[in-house]
């Protein structure tokens, strides 16, 4: 895999882009700025832009730390919503916990579930996607 600020293009379009990332913490930077980038380009903005960015990031972070394979990453655009989708080649469905308050880590899922207008799992073998969806 490549290093995680090189990320490997995949496929770019007007309303798809996709690109991997390695098995390392610095990918959940290299993703989200790829994100960013990509939104930028397609006119995303506002709390939607604010909101994909986040969540990007809580979720190549949780690929990363618990999957411990390499990560991709693919946006579609639609005139009715933004999905994002991270697959990673671990088997095994994440699922949201309940941490105590002074827990430092354990928030990811239910941050994406707070602010998500639908996310989900997917098996895709070998392992996992886990997407979420923000409306237009």
């Amino acid at each position: 895999m490549p290093r995680a600020g090189l990320g490997r293009w995949v496929r770019w379009s007007a309303v798809n882009a996709s690109v991997s990332f390695g098995a390392d913490l610095e990918s959940t930077t290299a993703a989200r700025r790829f994100a960013e980038r990509t939104m930028v380009d397609w006119s995303v903005d506002g709390e939607r832009f604010e909101t994909a960015r986040l969540l990007v990031s809580e979720l190549v972070a949780n690929a990363v730390t618990h999957a411990e394979t390499g990560v991709t990453l693919q946006l579609d655009l639609s005139p009715e919503r933004l999905r994002v989708e991270v697959r990673d080649e671990a088997d095994g469905e994440p699922r949201a916990r309940r941490p105590r308050h002074d827990d430092p880590t354990g928030r990811g899922l239910m941050i994406v579930e707070a602010l998500a207008d639908r996310w989900g799992v997917e098996p895709t073998p070998p392992g996992k996607t886990v997407w979420f969806e923000l409306g237009s």
